[in-house]
């Protein structure tokens, strides 16, 4: 396992712990786990971070919300 230290343009610095988990017998596959410590700065803001509008995306990548 590994700490990556993302600096968000608006949030700030983040930081995550990082496994990396290779199957057997398909070592071309990684499957790549971020996570961040509980009630740590990160673990915080990530709740903010996906509250965000996706409406403020340009017209083009707008993806149209069920209902």
């Amino acid at each position: 396992s590994v700490t990556k230290h993302i600096r968000h343009p608006a949030a700030g610095d983040l930081s995550f712990d990082i496994e990396i988990v290779v199957a057997p017998h398909e070592t071309d596959q990684w499957l790549v786990v971020y996570t961040a410590q509980p009630d740590s700065p990160t673990a915080r803001l990530l709740p903010i971070l996906a509250s965000w509008d996706v409406d403020t995306a340009a017209p083009s990548t707008r993806r149209p919300r069920p209902g």
